[in-house]
């Protein structure tokens, strides 16, 4: 789907292991085995990021290499992404859990960005943009091009819509990784 946002009636093609056993999982509750009149809103995450997010992440990654001072070796960066803050994450969650949706939900923004803009923006929250080298690495093998979600179904049913843009959320990553350095030091 290069180039349009993915909808809810898109088929999934998990490559890994962990992707295929979320769709496994959403199939199978989608199948007999729901009891009947059993409800089930299946929320599809897309790229989200914030404060405590896991260190081997992309973003907390390349923060806590800018940190240390130390240059990051990342892709050409041109692949479009739909990050949105965990706070909003939760809010959708919230939202499909209070309401009578069924069916499969995209949880994101809506709107891509490419790698390159959205590392460039945290590096300079952090006065470190002269350590990215793009390009210095290669494409991973299964690194789409472009991987942005359609929410509208997710608006329309619950009226849920994202309110931390990408410069507050790209602040909140950037002090939470300070604070969690100064603390380790």
């Amino acid at each position: 789907s290069c180039c349009r946002p993915v909808t809810e009636d898109d088929a999934v093609g998990p490559w890994s292991v962990y992707g295929a056993t979320k769709a496994a999982l959403a199939l199978l509750l989608d199948s007999s085995w729901r009891p009947d009149g059993m409800g089930v809103a299946w929320a599809r995450l897309f790229n989200m990021t914030g404060p405590g997010e896991a260190p081997g992440r992309l973003l907390p990654t390349v923060a806590r290499s800018l940190l240390g001072g130390t240059p990051i070796d990342l892709s050409p960066g041109d692949q479009v992404r739909d990050f949105l803050d965990v706070r909003d994450v939760a809010s959708a969650l919230v939202a499909l859990s209070i309401s009578a949706a069924d069916g499969t939900f995209n949880v994101s923004s809506g709107n891509g960005i490419t790698l390159r803009d959205l590392l460039t923006r945290l590096a300079a929250v952090m006065g470190a943009v002269d350590l990215l080298r793009f390009g210095a690495r290669g494409y991973g093998d299964h690194d789409a091009a472009y991987l942005v979600g359609d929410s509208a179904r997710l608006r329309r049913f619950t009226g849920w819509k994202p309110r931390i843009g990408t410069a507050e959320m790209l602040e909140a990553v950037a002090d939470h990784w300070r604070t969690r350095s100064v603390v380790e030091a």
